[in-house]
């Protein structure tokens, strides 16, 4: 199930949450205020490989796109 990060736009709460695939990402209320559709700003995500070693992609670096070179492994954006 993916961890989802949403922004509360009624009362500014920052929150995440756990989504089933049966669920709907973009239908989850808000727990503090109970907003009917808080923002999901664009996240970072992590990507395992075969060593078990985990990366960033799509930190600030590079504003959310797919090169790969994140502001936690000191890459640049080529794009």
């Amino acid at each position: 199930m993916p961890l989802y990060e949403y922004h509360c736009p009624s009362c500014q709460h920052h929150f995440e949450e756990i989504v089933s695939s049966h669920a709907k990402a973009d239908q989850v209320p808000c727990p503090k205020c109970g907003h009917e559709k808080p923002d999901r700003p664009l996240s970072a995500f992590a990507v395992g490989s075969s060593s078990g070693a985990l990366r960033t992609v799509g930190g600030p670096a590079c504003n959310g796109c797919a090169c790969g070179n994140s502001a936690s492994n000191g890459g640049n954006c080529p794009n």
